[in-house]
């Protein structure tokens, strides 16, 4: 398994971003958290066995109406401080 530290930056707060990145994420099987951070963008630690997974869960935010991602980074990051589940901060 491989955490992915994703900052997804556009119109991602105060459109429940986060609460669809903890449902996409719980059905592909994927540990960690997302939270909201000061400067308006979301970061999202993603613990999984394939970066397809990851891409994938990018692609079902993408389609989101009600937000609009303008900028993805993606960082392959060590395994430490997972969440068991996948916590809402």
């Amino acid at each position: 398994m491989k955490a992915y530290k994703v900052k997804i930056c556009g119109r991602v707060q105060g459109v429940g971003f986060r609460a669809t990145v903890r449902r996409h994420a719980l059905k592909l099987g994927m540990k960690g958290y997302v939270r909201n951070l000061p400067d308006g963008c979301v970061e999202a630690l993603l613990a999984t066995d394939r970066l397809s997974d990851v891409e994938s869960l990018l692609g079902k935010l993408k389609a989101l109406r009600a937000a609009e991602i303008r900028d993805v980074k993606i960082d392959v990051i060590e395994m430490e401080n997972v969440p068991e589940g996948f916590e809402v901060y």
